[in-house]
């Protein structure tokens, strides 16, 4: 998992926090790995890799 979050532009802003939630998309890193990265208004991202036997997506 990864959070990146570039507190040094925001200065003032920092209380806001992440900010509102802007965009998620789960990508195929390779064979075994799948991504889910998600966007927010601030410019911060969460990133995260699960292997692929480790969750289930499925069209609901």
């Amino acid at each position: 998992m990864k959070i990146d979050f570039e507190t040094e532009e925001l200065q003032g802003d920092y209380q806001r926090g992440f900010d509102d939630f802007g965009y998620q998309e789960f990508l195929e890193v390779d064979e075994n790995t799948i991504s889910h990265e998600i966007l927010f208004a601030s410019g911060a991202q969460v990133l995260i890799h699960f292997q692929r036997h480790s969750i289930r997506i499925s069209q609901i």
